[in-house]
């Protein structure tokens, strides 16, 4: 949605792209990507809160 609205060209349309285009390796790397994407975004968040709530910082 985002890209469409400014017109910047980004991974979302090469996602549809390769599954129009039947593309399994760009799919399957996409979605691998935005895995590992999603697990480093989880443990990031997961440190900055343990951070910053003392009581789990200290258990």
């Amino acid at each position: 949605v985002v890209e469409n609205i400014f017109l910047v060209p980004g991974m979302g349309k090469h996602f549809v792209l390769g599954i129009t285009s039947n593309d399994y390796n760009l799919v399957l790397g996409l979605v691998l990507f935005y895995g590992i994407l999603m697990g480093i975004a989880n443990l990031l968040s997961d440190l900055a809160l343990i951070f910053m709530d003392p009581k789990l910082r200290n258990s």
